[in-house]
Formats: structure tokens, C-alpha cells, sequence
């Protein structure tokens, strides 16, 4: 019961963040960022940001030698890879 509760609250948690950043903007005004401020954001290093980029693993544009991740994009991606807890309580 208690994985359950900390599911609902990490849920609500990312909801309340997609509304506050307004995800249904325009692709031509999206918010778009850097390798750093993505690990910066998801508090891991910068070098596993890299490698999943190398492994198209998160969606990213190249501008030139420039990396990008859409903020929109990045979100959508963790929403649908969030695993859920099982009954017996292990992921």
C-alpha cells in the first residue's frame, strides 16, 4: 500500500510540473536544454545524459555541434518510461 501512495505522490508530482511549464506551447517557442542543465534537472551526471543521447535513448536535436533536448520532449519520455510498483513491492 505505501509503494502505491509513493507512486500517486510522484505522479501528482510530475503533473503539477507539466502544467506548470505549459508543455502545450508551440515546437517553434519550446523550451530546449543543454546536456548540463538535462542532468542538472534529473540530478545524474552529465556523462550518463551523454550516453544515453549516443544510445538515442532520450530524444535530442543537433544544431550543428550543439546538442539539445526538448523540455517537452524530455518529460514525455520519463512520463512514459516511469515504472510503476508491483504488488509484491519490487520494480
Amino acid at each position: 500500500m505505501m509503494n502505491y501512495e509513493i507512486y500517486r505522490l510522484v505522479r501528482n508530482s510530475v503533473e503539477e510540473i507539466l502544467q506548470e511549464r505549459d508543455l502545450s506551447k508551440s515546437s517553434a517557442s519550446e523550451d530546449y536544454l543543454t546536456v548540463e542543465q538535462v542532468a542538472k534537472e534529473l540530478n545524474i551526471k552529465v556523462s550518463r545524459v551523454r550516453t544515453a543521447i549516443f544510445s538515442k535513448e532520450i530524444p535530442f536535436v543537433k544544431i550543428g555541434n550543439l546538442v539539445r533536448v526538448s523540455r517537452k520532449q524530455l518529460h514525455l519520455y520519463l512520463e512514459a518510461n516511469l515504472k510503476l510498483p508491483s504488488a509484491s513491492g519490487r520494480c
